[in-house]
């Protein structure tokens, strides 16, 4: 019996509903982990014994819409409209499962989808959700998509199984490129 995986699939479209014009960005679409709130404030994960985040992906659909794709992390913090991104790159293009690790210090804090002009150290202690978005308005990309979600886990150097993520994490620390979004 198989193990289950998600499927997070559309057509990415750059025209927005008539009526919404100018009322909304267009060319998104994303999910992300459910906020779980109890009678004592909002549960939150604790990932800063951890030093990279693992996806177990696979990246379909056209290929133009293969590299649109960004991970989101929002902790806990006074502006709800941060979120941590990195964008996803993938190496396979037969549209087989492949393995990611991004080292948690690469991820870039945003607000409202722009680059935060104040970098500060993300606050790893209290992940509120994850999620991956495919931001086809930023790179002018139209098109169907499909990912495929096997696992999305905290590691460390001891879990990375892609010897070339580990190596160029620890050869060039912080030098990895960050793309806007």
């Amino acid at each position: 019996m198989r193990r289950p995986t998600g499927r997070f699939w559309g057509e990415m479209r750059l025209a927005v509903r008539v009526g919404m014009e100018g009322k909304i960005k267009s060319g998104y679409a994303g999910f992300r982990s459910k906020p779980r709130p109890t009678l004592f404030g909002e549960m939150t994960e604790d990932v800063s014994n951890h030093r990279f985040l693992a996806l177990r992906l696979r990246a379909g659909g056209h290929p133009r819409t293969r590299n649109s794709y960004y991970v989101n992390i929002q902790t806990d913090g006074p502006i709800v409209t941060d979120l941590w991104q990195h964008r996803l790159y993938f190496h396979r293009d037969d549209g087989g499962w492949e393995d990611i690790f991004i080292p948690f210090q690469d991820f870039v804090l945003t607000n409202a989808g722009e680059v935060s002009p104040y970098q500060i150290e993300m606050f790893r202690e209290r992940v509120r959700t994850i999620g991956i978005s495919l931001l086809g308005g930023k790179t002018s990309i139209e098109g169907p998509y499909e990912l495929g979600i096997d696992s999305i886990r905290a590691v460390n150097e001891e879990d990375v199984t892609t010897p070339s993520a580990l190596q160029k994490e620890l050869s060039e620390g912080t030098q990895w490129e960050r793309h806007a979004v």
